[in-house]
């Protein structure tokens, strides 16, 4: 990446583009290193259907699992939505190849010190397709990885 910003958005279409606007302009305001979309926090809005039951209850046990491991309550630490400082990217190398890197985006940088903060967003519920996220294989993988990017050293970019 070369701009200031990095940016990652889901192209499943539940995500709103007026959304990412709003993460980067948190960071451009200062408020934050790295910003994460977050369907569960106040001012959050899920349009019927956007998030089933047992992948929102996936979500909140991750995000507390997260939020205990770093010190710092993240609500949806799994949201397709988020946006960062490109130095903050920079500053650490990300070893993550599956879904885990969503927790490790901002593990490691709160470990560096950087300020994670949740916005709000608005889900639609999916059109097409369906999610390649496999709940339990996940989940355990996420498991197994929040505690490896929790206690080991955070390597240099």
């Amino acid at each position: 990446a070369r701009g200031r910003y990095v940016a990652q958005f889901d192209a499943d279409l539940q995500f709103r583009a007026d959304d990412l606007r709003r993460l980067v302009h948190a960071l451009e305001r200062g408020e934050a290193d790295m910003v994460l979309g977050s369907r569960f926090t106040a001012g959050s809005t899920r349009e019927m259907g956007s998030t089933p039951f047992l992948r929102s209850l996936g979500n909140h046990a991750v995000s507390l699992a997260t939020s205990v491991a770093c010190g710092q309550r993240l609500t949806d630490v799994m949201a397709g939505i988020k946006a960062w400082r490109r130095e903050v990217g920079d500053s650490f190398r990300l070893t993550s190849d599956t879904f885990t890197y969503e927790i490790e985006l901002p593990i490691k940088a709160l470990r560096r010190g950087y300020r994670v903060l949740d916005i709000p967003i608005t889900t639609d519920p999916r059109t097409t397709g369906e999610s390649s996220v496999r709940i339990w294989k996940t989940g355990l993988e996420l498991a197994r990885d929040l505690v490896r990017f929790r206690l080991s050293p955070v390597a240099p970019a």
